[in-house]
């Protein structure tokens, strides 16, 4: 049996890297919190260590680019959805972001663009 994921309206506060950002979560209820979020399903290059950190830079650009264009349009002091169903590694939690009343999510859009790839299970 598949696991439905915890859906949440979101910010993002600052993105890390290629695939992980800081969000704020509304969980509802008037209670937030803040979390490291790492995209699910995605390994983009790594910006810190790594042989390739000038595409890991380009990575976290583009992310930075694709959220801060929804932010500057979108009307809505939650302009993300976070789709998530479990922990990751690092305390960390893994997930989908989503663009509020929009079809398009981050770590698809990642790896169509080149700036990722999917991850192996």
């Amino acid at each position: 049996m598949a696991l439905t994921p915890y859906v949440y309206r979101t910010q993002v506060i600052r993105v890390v890297d290629g695939d992980t950002l800081w969000c704020r979560i509304d969980l509802g209820f008037r209670t937030q919190a803040e979390h490291s979020i790492r995209l699910a399903g995605i390994d983009a290059p790594e910006l810190f260590t790594g042989t390739d950190r000038e595409a890991g830079a380009a990575s976290r650009d583009a992310v930075q680019t694709w959220v801060d264009e929804w932010q500057d349009i979108c009307d809505d002091e939650w302009p993300f959805v976070l789709h998530s169903d479990k922990g990751g590694g690092f305390g960390r939690w893994a997930g989908t972001l989503w663009r509020m009343g929009d079809s398009r999510a981050l770590n698809s859009w990642l790896v169509d663009a080149g700036f990722a790839v999917e991850s192996q299970p």
